[in-house]
């Protein structure tokens, strides 16, 4: 026998999932609610379409990204719902995070975080995000021209360092979601391990 399975769509709606497709309400009354197919033109009865189980999947793992971001900032978020799917087929069809990243920064539930600053100018680091666990200060040095992220125990041994390595990262520096400014660049400095 087959499994009917009430979801949500990308929307926040109720959908029924029954057999490989999606059900949408199309009319309730005092005792019973009418479903219609989901697909755009389809009568539903017969379906002008085949089902499509792994669509219905992934929209379920999108919704779930969706809902995490209400505590995860979006990334976590992505790699979270990401890492449960199991099935190969569905785990490929998801959509990657740059296509799902406006989607899920709009679904950021945390409304006291700070927003995603415009300029160096606007950036301002609380003292939550600036400390690490044990309580040492991260933020080094915070100007409107750059930001140093650093231990005092990193810096000591990175002026100690006989060899560094120097790389610069252009393609995953931040962007303000406003204005899309960039901040340019992410310059990482390492040190050679003895």
């Amino acid at each position: 026998m087959a499994k009917v399975e009430i979801s949500e769509t990308g929307l926040g709606k109720q959908a029924v999932q029954f057999e490989g497709y999606s059900y949408r309400t199309e009319r309730r009354q005092k005792e019973s609610i009418s479903w219609k197919c989901r697909k755009y033109g389809c009568p539903g009865t017969p379906h002008s379409h085949g089902p499509d189980p792994e669509k219905v999947a992934v929209e379920k793992v999108v919704v779930d990204m969706k809902k995490r971001c209400e505590h995860q900032l979006p990334y976590a978020a992505f790699q979270a719902s990401s890492q449960v799917v199991i099935d190969p087929q569905i785990a490929a069809a998801i959509p990657s995070f740059e296509s799902l990243r406006s989607t899920l920064y709009r679904h950021k539930g945390n409304k006291n975080e700070p927003p995603t600053p415009a300029s160096l100018q606007n950036l301002c680091i609380p003292d939550k995000y600036g400390k690490l666990c044990t309580g040492e200060s991260f933020v080094q040095v915070q100007s409107s021209e750059y930001v140093v992220l650093a231990t005092e125990h990193g810096l000591r041994l990175l002026f100690n360092a006989t060899e560094v390595h120097v790389d610069g990262n252009f393609k995953v520096a931040p962007t303000s979601q406003a204005s899309g400014t960039p901040f340019y660049r992410i310059i990482l400095i390492f040190r050679s391990i003895p």
